[in-house]
């Protein structure tokens, strides 16, 4: 974790935020790694970052920078990796419909229409709580639908 906070891309988002918009150079990174020490604060979850700089107030400013592009950058691996497990779910999701819809098409097709089964329930479940996930992660939802029976 120590590693992500002086990655080029974490560092790059700090430099832009520094520069108000421009984006950062090459030549802008290597100095403002050499200006950092992160250390792991022992027995928490946080990280402690240090810039060295003459101005004190430029100091907090660049340590600052960087703790907001660190936080910036895992929120934004954090998205992807939802959105990556959203996806795989909305598949698998959409095999169980095409699934239910063969079932109940055969079952149509001999007559034989019994009553909701434990399948289209369970596939019902699975899309409630598919779509509570989306409305947490206020993630745009593609429209499932199950097929009905014909009555």
């Amino acid at each position: 974790m120590l590693e992500e906070v002086l990655s080029t891309e974490t560092l790059a988002i700090a430099i832009k935020a520094l520069h108000l918009g421009l984006p950062a150079t090459d030549q802008e990174i290597a100095p403002l790694k050499g200006q950092l020490e992160v250390t792991s604060v022992r027995g928490t979850d946080f990280i402690e970052i240090t810039a060295k700089h003459p101005s004190e107030k430029e100091a907090v400013r660049i340590a600052e920078a960087v703790a907001e592009a660190f936080i910036a950058q895992r929120q934004r691996i954090a998205t992807e990796r939802a959105h990556l497990a959203l996806e795989a779910f909305d598949d698998e999701i959409q095999l169980q419909v095409d699934l239910v819809a063969k079932q109940n098409a055969k079952a149509h097709e001999s007559r034989n229409e019994p009553g909701r089964n434990e399948a289209e329930e369970m596939l019902r479940e699975m899309i409630i709580k598919h779509q509570k996930m989306r409305a947490l992660l206020k993630v745009p939802r593609t429209p499932i639908t199950l097929h009905e029976r014909a009555k």
